[in-house]
């Protein structure tokens, strides 16, 4: 697969396609191409490209299969994502409807494998006063476990004064 250089421009342009390289790069990072392999399919394109496409078709905020079919000549979006070939809106659609419930498990299984194999740091969401969020009794604090909302307050002036 193609390695694309992410650099800043002096111009401010912004794209659609941006983030089609680095989802070909991020599912490179998990077992989803293997694991597609494993379902039997008859002939034509791979699942694996399907699928991909798709990520591709999203990744553009485009999720209706008929979308493809502006994507199948376009050589930037079969190399970002290296795809082997780019399938049809019928082909697509079929695909999804018959092995829909299997496909499913191995995507969502493959959002952890990439967020494991990249070594990201998972981090708790501290929900703070002042928020749209509504106010829970006690809330759980990176470091400090479970407080009070007194210990919170407490907890939050210190930290803004070490800052």
């Amino acid at each position: 697969m193609r390695r694309f250089e992410i650099v800043r421009s002096a111009t401010d342009t912004s794209t659609s396609h941006a983030g089609q390289a680095l989802i070909g790069r991020a599912i490179q990072h998990t077992r989803l191409p293997k694991d597609l392999a494993t379902i039997p399919f008859r002939h034509g394109i791979a699942h694996a490209d399907c699928v991909t496409s798709y990520f591709g078709l999203l990744c553009t905020g485009q999720s209706d299969f008929d979308a493809i079919e502006n994507k199948r000549n376009d050589v930037f979006f079969k190399t970002a994502l290296g795809l082997e070939r780019v399938p049809a809106s019928p082909s697509l659609r079929q695909r999804f409807d018959e092995h829909a419930q299997v496909m499913i498990p191995m995507v969502d299984t493959a959002s952890t494998d990439f967020i494991a194999n990249i070594g990201a740091a998972v981090t708790p969401i501290v929900i703070k006063y002042g928020t749209c969020l509504r106010r829970i009794k006690r809330k759980y604090v990176a470091g400090y476990g479970r407080l009070s909302d007194g210990q919170f307050r407490q907890q939050e002036g210190r930290r803004r004064l070490h800052l």
